[in-house]
């Protein structure tokens, strides 16, 4: 794990020429979890005439060494003479001495943490250093200066330790805590060493280093972090493009949370980098959507088309539902200009089974106009659990010659994926790498009257809200239709955001498990999850399951379950979900709830 570093997404605002993002790069992913990092740490300094605002560039925190204020001082040449810094070989004079920048924003430290006076905590056992960092500089220009008294090379670090800072930062507190520096000035380096009891640790970070908010507590910021780890996973399943670079077709199964969207438009990326146009394709308009706000965002719209496959049956047919039409204009096509592209992605390949468009033989009709063309390429992705919307896979797909299955969950967490699998009732493959996120466990309400499982959704949203959690990050995913909903009452059309179904007034969407499929959110409430989302003959027209394991797995960080049945109709579920009749007849509420939330890894 890295460094959590504050801000989270980048450094403030600095001089270029200061290269502080270097460091504060450096600092994040080269230091451990035990450090607390903070970038362009300001406070204030008072003065007879009033107050002053200053700055410490990074100011580090380590619970077993202390806290190292860090001033940054770029450029090349880096001189001392007449009691003044100038870089680049003298010409350029530094406004302040870095080591005294350094040492102000360290005795400033220490009278907020170390003393008793004027509202300073009073905690004396923690070390509290300074130190200068010449990311310009290497270690043997700063063996040859001639340092003036104050400047300490045992305190100042080059480039050298954007390499390696943990090894210099505890260099720096063991030149204090071995005495060899005690003499030098008797405030520089304190006598005692850090040793903080949690209490004080929560003290100095509530209070001094992270006072306008609880960092370490806040859903968003640990969602932050966790999506950190989801983009690690993503660029290393991302590396099985690369094996198929020579593979001019080919289909890619994952369950959900694997990222297949992410990497079909991974897959589109890599053509345009190398000036090639591709047609995106797909069944669900609000995935179209997604993705092509995605693509806008990465600069590629002039060499990616995003569609739903009714689009192009639109486009090429006047009608939206013509897809007969649209297979006899794909097979009397020779021109593949008329599509714009020789490549070709599909995402949620699956919904290629639907009824219409299968029989149809859109998706066959589409891989051979692409296989006219030698430089052409066909890449589909697929999910074999989410058949939800069409009958039967595809034939294409099924007996593909090139089939490749992804195993990394970088979507969501490892408890939510599981959860997700959990509701199928059957023996699902389910292989996850050592490194998913853990994640904290899904939470449940049992309750079969519609107000009261309202009622805790209000408050489950309301304290998201208070987390710091958006509305838009989170959504209300019901596993009936709206309009057979048991909660239709609830939903409300938002007319001021373009029509949207928002749940009550809290302005978060509403949509249809079917309607979500491929997407994402930050925190779902699942609801209307009843004995018919199990049962063969379901209402829903779905296999048992796939409904619930489709709305549960577009949760990213939390995962909020409305079990709308009574203890005998959960009883029935969870014999079906285990396999064995009339086993789960006493506390069925806790038995399902450990059935869904049991662990697979």
């Amino acid at each position: 794990m890295t460094a959590r570093i504050y801000p989270t997404d980048g450094p403030r605002d600095f001089e270029d020429s200061s290269h502080e993002d270097e460091i504060y790069y450096a600092l994040r992913d080269r230091l451990s979890e035990d450090y607390i990092v903070i970038h362009s740490f300001k406070y204030r300094k008072k003065f007879n005439r009033g107050f002053e605002e200053r700055e410490s560039d990074f100011v580090v925190y380590h619970r077993e060494l202390g806290i190292l204020c860090i001033e940054a001082k770029a450029g090349r040449n880096i001189v001392y003479r007449d009691s003044e810094w100038f870089y680049n070989g003298g010409r350029t004079k530094f406004n302040h001495d870095p080591y005294d920048q350094a040492a102000d924003a360290m005795y400033r430290m220490r009278e907020r943490i170390n003393s008793e006076k004027d509202g300073g905590l009073g905690i004396k056992e923690c070390s509290i250093l300074s130190a200068v960092w010449f990311p310009d500089m290497n270690s043997s220009q700063l063996s040859s200066l001639n340092l003036p008294p104050h400047a300490l090379a045992d305190f100042t670090l080059t480039h050298e330790d954007t390499l390696n800072p943990d090894k210099k930062i505890k260099e720096i507190f063991g030149a204090c805590s071995n005495g060899k520096w005690n003499s030098y000035r008797h405030d520089y380096c304190p006598a005692s060493s850090t040793r903080l009891s949690e209490a004080e640790e929560k003290s100095i970070l509530d209070k001094v280093l992270l006072p306008s908010f609880n960092i370490v507590e806040m859903p968003s910021v640990r969602f932050d972090r966790t999506e950190r780890k989801f983009l690690q996973l993503l660029d290393s399943q991302a590396r099985i493009l690369d094996f198929l670079v020579d593979q001019r077709s080919a289909v890619i199964n994952g369950a959900a949370g694997t990222g297949k969207t992410l990497l079909a438009i991974e897959r589109a990326n890599q053509l345009a980098s190398e000036g090639k146009k591709s047609l995106f394709l797909c069944v669900n308009r609000l995935l179209k959507e997604d993705v092509a706000k995605r693509i806008r965002e990465k600069g590629l719209s002039d060499y990616v088309d995003v569609m739903t496959v009714s689009g192009l049956a639109k486009a090429k047919t006047g009608s939206f539902d013509d897809y007969r039409g649209l297979s006899k204009w794909l097979d009397t096509c020779p021109d593949e200009s008329k599509i714009r592209s020789r490549h070709i992605i599909i995402d949620e390949g699956q919904d290629f089974g639907m009824r219409a468009i299968a029989d149809a033989g859109v998706l066959e009709s589409l891989y051979l106009l692409n296989s006219m063309h030698e430089d052409g390429s066909f890449y589909v992705f697929y999910d074999e659990r989410q058949l939800i919307q069409g009958v039967d896979l595809p034939d294409l797909i099924r007996e593909a010659d090139c089939k490749m299955t992804l195993y990394v969950n970088c979507r969501n967490t490892r408890s939510i994926s599981d959860c997700s699998i959990n509701g199928l009732n059957r023996k699902i493959k389910h292989r996850l790498r050592d490194e998913a996120v853990s994640g904290e466990p899904p939470r449940f309400i049992f309750e079969t009257d519609p107000k009261k499982v309202e009622d805790q959704i209000d408050k489950m949203i309301q304290s998201s809200k208070q987390d710091g959690i958006k509305a838009e990050d989170m959504v209300v995913l019901t596993c009936s239709t709206i309009r057979n909903s048991k909660h239709k009452a609830k939903i409300r059309v938002d007319r001021s955001d373009n029509q949207m179904k928002a749940w009550g007034t809290s302005k978060v969407p509403v949509y249809t498990c079917r309607e979500f499929k491929g997407l994402e959110a930050d925190v779902v409430f699942l609801i209307d999850v009843d004995k018919a989302v199990w049962e063969q003959d379901s209402e829903y027209q779905a296999p048992p399951g796939l409904l619930f394991y489709t709305g549960a797995s577009r949760a990213k960080f939390q995962l909020v379950i409305a079990v709308e049945m009574t203890e005998g109709e959960a009883a029935d579920v969870a014999d079906i979900l285990d396999g064995v009749d009339n086993r789960h007849r006493r506390r069925p509420y806790l038995k399902l709830e450990n059935i869904l939330k049991k662990s697979l890894g």
